[in-house]
């Protein structure tokens, strides 16, 4: 099955705008799934509805702390980049 349509949020202001239409009454039969790097294998992202891919736009580690042992990063990082990164 294909999605309706597929959506590629640029910033975090614009998946809360996403998050607000998901919730508006007009759409409450779309059902709205998020994508994050793409790596799982059970089809999580695979729907009739919108996907909302977040990999092609954030997809940045924003933070690496070797002192406290952790990182921050986007929704779209997968594990080579981070793994890369560190």
């Amino acid at each position: 099955q294909l999605p309706q349509a597929v959506v590629h949020p640029k910033s975090t202001q614009d998946v809360v705008l996403i998050g607000k239409l998901s919730n508006d009454s007009q759409y409450e039969r779309i059902t709205f799934s998020p994508r994050g790097g793409g790596t799982g294998t059970n089809g999580q992202s695979l729907t009739k509805g919108i996907v909302v891919d977040l990999s092609r736009h954030m997809n940045k580690v924003l933070e690496i702390n070797e002192d406290e042992g952790w990182v921050r990063v986007q929704t779209g990082v997968i594990k080579d980049q981070l793994n890369d990164a560190v």
